[in-house]
């Protein structure tokens, strides 16, 4: 993503993370979360816009999947209150913020030695109930994902009725991610047992999510191609297991 930002935009910085650690007291009000009409990610909306942004760099701006809409967020301390995948949650009124402190951070990365599943069903939670699922779900509207797409189109699928996917729309995405991946090579860095370890399958089985955590069908190896759908050269695990390791070519600051 960074390459393609220099190389199609002109871009003369980093990939940056968003390291939620620092603003878990108070995610709604991080100063990334500002209007600054050049730089700001734009303050969180409310109903009286639809929960569209009204301020920020990217207030103007037209997501066309899965119809034309402005970029919306609403931010739910308790997401987990209301049901909305193919499963019930565990932990209804569980505080998003509590999985983003640093002591779940350093938890997280400091743990399950050589267990990938572990560490990665720690980092998703149980039934998404984890820092990555909790981040997702507070920020809620196209970051929600399944939430909150615009004039509550649905699709079928698993045999659920579920709105489309729009995640990818708010650029916040991407920072999240960043800081999914940071996790990840923290813990990698930890213990030489942590490096090279990887599990699950190919295929994402969302209806047995509790059985299969990490997928279903043909187990995945080093030698597993990951299709990167025209953002850059298909590659295979063992190709970006490493952040320095040739295909991928960065460090994290911190």
């Amino acid at each position: 993503m960074e390459g393609l930002l220099k190389d199609k935009c002109g871009y003369k910085g980093y990939m940056t993370y968003w390291d939620w650690t620092i603003d878990s007291h108070d995610i709604e009000h991080s100063p990334i979360f500002n209007g600054d009409p050049i730089v700001g990610l734009g303050t969180f909306p409310n109903a009286s816009t639809n929960f569209e942004l009204s301020d920020g760099a990217f207030r103007d701006i037209i997501r066309v999947y899965p119809l034309a809409h402005h970029l919306q967020r609403n931010y739910t301390l308790r997401p987990f209150e209301t049901p909305f995948l193919p499963w019930t949650f565990n932990l209804p009124e569980k505080e998003a913020n509590t999985t983003q402190t640093t002591a779940e951070y350093i938890k997280l990365t400091t743990s399950f030695t050589g267990n990938f599943t572990a560490f990665h069903a720690y980092m998703d939670g149980f039934r998404a109930e984890g820092m990555h699922g909790a981040t997702h779900m507070s920020l809620g509207g196209d970051i929600k994902d399944l939430s909150h797409s615009p004039n509550g189109i649905v699709i079928s699928f698993l045999g659920f009725l579920v709105p489309f996917l729009s995640n990818l729309s708010d650029p916040v995405f991407f920072l999240l991610h960043s800081q999914l991946d940071r996790a990840w090579a923290t813990w990698q860095a930890y213990d030489r047992l942590n490096s090279d370890a990887i599990a699950g399958g190919v295929d994402q089985d969302l209806e047995n999510i509790d059985t299969h955590p990490l997928g279903t069908g043909m187990p995945v190896t080093k030698d597993t191609i990951i299709y990167m759908a025209g953002i850059g050269p298909d590659a295979r695990i063992k190709d970006v297991l490493s952040t320095t390791g040739g295909y991928l070519c960065y460090e994290y600051a911190t």
